[in-house]
């Protein structure tokens, strides 16, 4: 844990690759042994980890940046087309919406509502 902290106070986040090793210590597949294992860890485990930023689902965590880009696209340009090779403020945001279209049939009805009231088309003419 202590090495993590470090890592936070160093990179500002928790996203260790899982190759990554410091004085040693594969930290890396520690980070991803306390994902796979959050159903064992005691609560005051889970509260440490939590209260470093640490994140349990990277694949819902990137879900919600992207999600998040599109939101303050909206916002500025008031609609989801974003042009197929779009950057935003320097996120991939084009790619991401194309990304959402291509896997509509993989993603969860939460996150379906949640770009349908946005306003997000599905079909773009």
């Amino acid at each position: 844990f202590k090495r993590l902290a470090d890592y936070k106070r160093s990179y500002g986040d928790c996203f260790v690759k899982g190759s990554y090793k410091v004085d040693g210590h594969k930290l890396g597949v520690w980070v991803s042994t306390q994902r796979s294992s959050k159903q064992t860890l005691t609560e005051e485990k889970i509260d440490k980890l939590n209260a470093l930023g640490f994140v349990w689902d990277v694949a819902e965590d990137a879900w919600n940046q992207g999600f998040n880009y599109l939101s303050a696209y909206r916002a500025v340009n008031g609609d989801c087309r974003v042009p197929a090779k779009s950057k935003f403020y320097g996120f991939n945001l084009g790619g991401w919406v194309d990304n959402q279209r291509q896997r509509k049939d993989r993603l969860s009805r939460e996150n379906i509502k949640k770009l349908e009231a946005l306003g997000f088309e599905w079909k773009i003419s």
